[in-house]
């Protein structure tokens, strides 16, 4: 397998199209497009995918625990659709069972890192609400050339 590196957020929101969800493809973008890394100001029913850390690397082994952190924004009126929207997302990405991603990655867990939790209001008055989860993962060791890990 040659090197193809996959960001965990990339991993997220492979699993999110494989579920029905569509990415952010540009100029006429829908509702709840997924992007990575960013919010977009439109649409206003948005899902963004951060990655936020998580716990250390095993030293020894080629195991990963990332942390990843799903925004969800609504509409100035749809306080109620993107509170929903975040608790589905909870339901589809908590407890997915595990699975090998398209570059060789092993997702072996997903977990919530508490429950859905409101961020407030953005400066146009739409609705946030945040999905925090923890990653228990191996990387293909093809994915991570020079480690000095060994895979499971």
């Amino acid at each position: 397998m040659a090197y193809q590196f996959v960001s965990y957020e990339d991993h997220i929101a492979d699993l999110l199209v494989s579920k029905g969800y569509r990415r952010f493809v540009g100029a006429s973008p829908l509702a709840w497009d997924i992007t990575i890394g960013r919010m977009n100001d439109l649409p206003d029913d948005q899902i963004t995918i951060y990655q936020v850390g998580g716990n250390k690397p095993e030293v020894r082994w080629l195991v990963d625990y990332p942390a990843i952190q799903i925004k969800v924004r609504g509409g100035a009126n749809n306080f109620k659709a993107a509170r929903e929207k975040a608790e589905i997302l909870s339901n589809l990405l908590v407890g997915q069972a595990s699975y090998t991603a398209a570059n060789g990655d092993r997702i072996v867990s997903i977990g919530g890192i508490g429950t859905v939790g409101a961020l407030g209001w953005d400066d146009k008055k739409r609705p946030e609400f945040v999905l925090n989860l923890s990653m228990i993962t191996e990387p293909h060791p093809d994915n991570r050339p020079n480690s000095n890990r060994e895979p499971l």
